[in-house]
């Protein structure tokens, strides 16, 4: 419901592996959804950027883990369990200084700026 040249900007969450790269995009808001999508429709991708890395939700998830297995295994990690979480979180952040692209895998979701170039039907 943009006019010609209007601009849009989209925020989504997307936490699902990549897979059938480009063809993933009819099973959540990757950015192969977006590019497929929006040109479909008459928009012009501005700008593409991903919220944060494989890395970082990797951490996240690892971080969740004691209060998960409680609620949903009925247990809690042992002294042992927690060291070595503390230990996997180092490696994490030590690997997301080396990143060199794991967000085109897995991020938190996508924030995208596009402008619409064309009316449909026109």
């Amino acid at each position: 419901m943009l006019r010609d040249g209007g601009h849009l900007i989209i925020t989504a969450p997307f936490c699902s592996l990549t897979h059938f790269a480009p063809y993933h995009y009819t099973t959540g808001f990757s950015r192969y959804f977006y590019e497929y999508h929006l040109s479909k429709y008459g928009f012009q991708i501005i700008e593409t950027q991903e919220n944060g890395s494989f890395f970082d939700y990797l951490a996240q998830e690892i971080r969740r883990l004691d209060s998960i297995a409680n609620k949903y295994a009925d247990s809690r990690l042992n002294f042992f369990e927690k060291a070595l979480v503390f230990f996997f979180l180092l490696a994490l952040r030590r690997l997301k200084e080396k990143d060199n692209g794991s967000n085109e895998l897995l991020c938190f979701g996508y924030h995208i700026h596009a402008k619409k170039v064309r009316l449909m039907g026109k």
